[in-house]
């Protein structure tokens, strides 16, 4: 969540601002003291398991089924995969065969979600995921018996397009509401976006600094993914647990596979999706950002006594992570020129336009005050920024 602050040169909006900042402020009060009990017990599961494998050297399929036999009695998701550590820093152009993946366990055993509900995919798909001390690193390997079939589609980012894809929903705060989505297709086109309330709620316009290569083979395509912990909201803890799930979209066939397959009976999404054990040993980096910019203008009016004039304005946005559930933006003499404009839009009712908020300051912990969806298919907003 955010702590909202805006500093503008000349004047100060905190009055117009007040109920917004009191409101994030207990929102954040109370989050830090009401810690959900599923992430109280799932970490001292992860310890348990941590503590066994460690005396007794057990081996990934072991952990699997230590972990799986505790979280089936808590009645928690039994589809478990295990990260293996990395010395180095896979590249991102390796091939996926190579010693360095293939130390990873293979996440296999996707299900079909469309278009025939339970059934086993109908192409193979292998999932290995590594990790150091600076970021998540996924390998899928998308076989195809097919591989000229594979549907190819160049579009702008977080535009999703009808060609198959690669998609991860990792819930790094293990609070089964909340998941960061990554996702990419063939050609490398990368999407992400924001889950929260279980996946009712879903934010766009979120956009996280990752990497990804995707290259065609023989047998396939492969996806690369580098994730950086900087993207993610995990607490402190010498093993982490954290929901999993990965999908797979081939685009011929309209076939959607997902390794935790969600039934479409059951309510819910991120409550629904598998468990990531074996990352031990790794701490939240510290999240500070400065966006400063300088901006020169220049009037021109020959009429006047002094016909050139030129103006300088400065400013400075900055976002520390103050802890992993409060953000503190500022703002000092913001300037928004950099930010999309909006769509020309003919309004010819007596209701006023609605326009997507698209700038960055207003965007961190947005979907604090965002409600679902009426019946009519509209979102709800108690706080319209663009007023």
């Amino acid at each position: 969540m955010s702590l909202f602050t805006c500093v503008e040169q000349g004047k100060c909006p905190f009055r117009t601002f007040f109920p917004y900042f009191a409101m994030l402020l207990c929102l954040g009060i109370w989050k830090s003291i009401a810690l959900p009990k599923e992430a109280m017990l799932a970490q001292a599961l992860t310890n348990d398991v941590v503590h066994q494998s460690s005396e007794a050297k057990q081996r990934p399929q072991d952990e699997i089924e230590n972990f799986r036999h505790q979280t089936s009695r808590a009645g928690e998701q039994q589809k478990v995969a295990v990260a293996a550590r990395t010395p180095v820093v896979p590249p991102m152009d390796a091939d996926p065969f190579e010693p360095l993946w293939q130390s990873a366990p293979p996440i296999t055993g996707f299900t079909q979600y469309d278009p025939v509900e339970g059934a086993a995919a109908t192409e193979s798909t292998v999932v290995r995921v590594l990790y150091d001390d600076r970021a998540l690193y996924i390998c899928a390997m998308m076989y195809d018996r097919n591989p000229g079939g594979i549907v190819h589609q160049l579009t702008r980012r977080d535009r999703i397009p009808e060609s198959d894809r690669f998609t991860v929903l990792i819930d790094s705060y293990h609070d089964r509401q909340t998941a960061f989505v990554f996702s990419v297709n063939v050609d490398g086109v990368q999407m992400d976006w924001l889950l929260s309330n279980d996946g009712v709620i879903y934010d766009m316009t979120w956009d996280a600094v990752w990497n990804v290569k995707t290259r065609v083979l023989k047998d396939g395509w492969c996806a690369q993914l580098e994730i950086p912990y900087s993207a993610l909201r995990f607490s402190k803890g010498s093993a982490q647990v954290w929901g999993i799930n990965f999908r797979r979209y081939i685009s011929r066939k309209h076939e959607l596979d997902e390794w935790r397959m969600i039934p479409r009976k059951e309510k819910g999404q991120v409550s629904k999706i598998g468990t990531l054990v074996g990352i031990t040993d790794i701490n939240p980096p510290l999240r500070m950002e400065f966006l400063p910019y300088s901006a020169i203008k220049g009037i021109s009016q020959p009429s006047l006594h002094t016909p050139h004039d030129l103006q300088l304005n400065v400013g400075l946005d900055v976002k520390y992570g103050i802890t992993n559930d409060i953000t503190l933006d500022a703002t000092v003499n913001p300037d928004f020129g950099q930010v999309e404009a909006d769509r020309a839009v003919l309004n010819l009712t007596t209701f006023e336009t609605y326009y997507p908020e698209k700038r960055p300051f207003f965007l961190e912990g947005m979907q604090i005050f965002n409600f679902g969806t009426t019946s009519d298919g509209q979102r709800e907003y108690l706080f319209y920024s663009r007023r």
